[in-house]
C-alpha cells in the first residue's frame, strides 16, 4: 500500500476499513466534526 510512504512525505492517510472508523479519522485530521460541516458548508 502507499500509506506508510505518503506518511512519509507529510501526506495525511486515512485507511479505510469502515466508514464510522474513517469519518472519525476524517475528522482527528481536518479538526472539523461532521455535524460542524453540515451546518456550515453547503453539500452539492
Amino acid at each position: 500500500m502507499n500509506l506508510r510512504p505518503s506518511a512519509e512525505l507529510g501526506i495525511a492517510t486515512v485507511h479505510m476499513t469502515d466508514e464510522a472508523t474513517a469519518v472519525a479519522e476524517l475528522e482527528a485530521i481536518l479538526g472539523v466534526t461532521t455535524a460542524f460541516a453540515a451546518r456550515h458548508f453547503e453539500v452539492a
